[in-house]
């Protein structure tokens, strides 16, 4: 056929067989076999084989038919109503056939529309694109977020690494050895001391059993109360315990531990450090002994000194002070015996006998002081009452005593014992304090008894007074201790000072 053959299809509804068609599937027939373009008159046969153009729209022509009809429905005359037809057209084209014709989209009239063009991979694909894109991406991040959480968790591996190196390092260094133990006890981690230190080899699991089997009956309830304790306080434990090794030797352990997290929805664990200090309980041991050692020389000092005092005491109020007031009632009977004529004699006799009366009397205020008779006799409240009188008369500072609640009778080392502080404290008042007046409290407790002296002088600096150590405080210390009681000194400078003694009685004691 020539070039510029084209086929104008409008209908067949029957062939020369009287075999009768759908035209619509009579085109597509036709244009299967054509080999030229086969164009058409309407656009109810674009996508049945022709190539488009300006083609009648049934549509358009229903729609404008539908029009009519309602006019005239409406009244208006139909002779009134022009004949349409000119708006029923479209222009459109088969995109298939243009590329079957090689006929370029350019030589198609502007504005026109072209039909079942070929979607591009992109219209196509979108979603299989948008999906696989998405996933694609989603699969990249989630590789990245791996390899980022990988390379943070080696880093955090190498640190803890490193970390723990150090701590082991540390430990190692402080001969101390580390553990963990779960909330459960299921699971327990510890070093190679923690081994050593309870004789446990080294290629055995580790179980709590392990460790408290080693420990001594005695302790062992009371490091399990104080582990379970601080697990369900989350508070920190420090225990010092016994422990019974395989090869027989006692040896003392610190423990010190801190619960911590494991995770979420895990127990809590203990973690923490134990350390040998037998050394420091054998040199605990060996202190506290010398200290009972020591303390049992200065009571027997203290005894013998007190004993010795009683009978020089004694010596002298029964031996000299008897031999002074005899020297005294013998010179008063020889100034009678002189006459009136030897005045001066008689004048020198009674100077004499004034002095021997004097020397008699310190004599006797030196013999109570070395040992109050009185204290044996009539008990401590009475020779409080006697030894105040005799400071007041000697200083003239006011002093007042209260036994509010004092028993009748105390055990005589522990009426002694007060005796000598309330001495001690009132002749320091005497010859350090400057104060006008001075108070002494003696009060029966219902565990002990309380001794308070106080005055209101220029008090002094405890710590001064510490560094110095006078023998009077160590004297009054070691006193009370003997006794298991405790003593304390308050004082400020301008604001007098005060001695608090408490010594315990019965059962306290």
């Amino acid at each position: 056929l020539p070039e510029d053959t084209v086929v104008l299809y409008a209908a067949i509804s029957m062939d020369g067989k009287n075999q009768s068609f759908v035209p619509r599937e009579a085109l597509a027939s036709v244009s299967r076999v054509s080999r030229v373009p086969v164009f058409g008159i309407y656009d109810s046969y674009l996508g049945y084989g022709i190539v488009g153009g300006r083609l009648v729209s049934w549509e358009l022509l229903g729609r404008e038919a539908a029009g009519m009809v309602l006019r005239i429905l409406n009244g208006e005359s139909p002779g009134s109503i022009p004949f349409g037809g000119e708006e029923a057209y479209v222009d459109a084209y088969d995109w298939r056939e243009l590329k079957r014709w090689n006929i370029p989209e350019s030589a198609v009239a502007p504005g026109s529309e072209i039909r079942y063009r070929a979607p591009n991979i992109w219209e196509e694909y979108k979603q299989v694109i948008i999906g696989g894109g998405g996933l694609i991406t989603f699969q990249a991040a989630l590789i990245f977020s791996l390899f980022v959480n990988l390379r943070r968790r080696r880093l955090a591996e190498k640190s803890l690494a490193e970390s723990e190196a150090r701590l082991s390092l540390a430990a190692e260094s402080a001969d101390a050895g580390l553990w963990s133990i779960d909330a459960d006890n299921s699971q327990v981690w510890a070093t190679d001391k923690i081994r050593e230190l309870f004789s446990l080899p080294k290629d055995i699991p580790l179980h709590y059993d392990h460790f408290i089997r080693r420990v001594h009956p005695e302790d062992c309830e009371r490091l399990n109360a104080a582990f379970q304790n601080a697990l369900q306080s989350i508070e920190e434990v420090t225990a010092e315990y016994r422990i019974q090794r395989a090869d027989g030797n006692l040896r003392w352990l610190a423990s010190y531990g801190r619960p911590q997290p494991a995770g979420p929805g895990q127990p809590m664990r203990l973690m923490g450090v134990t350390v040998d200090i037998t050394d420091r309980k054998q040199g605990e041991e060996m202190l506290r002994q010398n200290q009972q050692d020591l303390s049992r020389l200065a009571g027997r000092i203290i005894s013998a000194q007190e004993e010795e005092l009683r009978r020089l005491s004694r010596e002298i109020h029964d031996d000299l002070t008897q031999r002074l007031a005899a020297f005294a009632l013998d010179a008063a009977l020889i100034e009678k015996q002189l006459s009136p004529s030897q005045s001066q004699t008689v004048k020198d006799l009674r100077g004499l006998r004034d002095n021997l009366s004097e020397v008699s009397e310190e004599v006797h205020d030196l013999s109570r002081r070395l040992h109050p008779s009185i204290l044996d006799d009539l008990g401590l409240v009475q020779a409080i009452q006697a030894e105040s009188v005799a400071f007041i008369n000697k200083t003239g500072i006011d002093l007042s005593i209260a036994t509010d609640g004092f028993p009748d009778s105390v055990p005589q080392p522990l009426a002694l014992c007060l005796y000598r502080i309330i001495q001690e404290g009132l002749q320091n008042i005497t010859k350090h304090s400057g104060a006008k007046a001075a108070s002494i409290s003696l009060q029966g407790l219902s565990d002990g008894i309380r001794l308070l002296i106080e005055d209101k002088g220029v008090g002094f600096d405890p710590e001064e007074v510490r560094k110095k150590a006078g023998i009077g405080l160590s004297s009054m210390r070691e006193r009370v201790r003997l006794l298991n009681g405790v003593i304390y000194y308050k004082s400020v400078r301008g604001q007098g000072t005060q001695i608090d003694v408490f010594i315990p009685i019965g059962e306290a004691a």
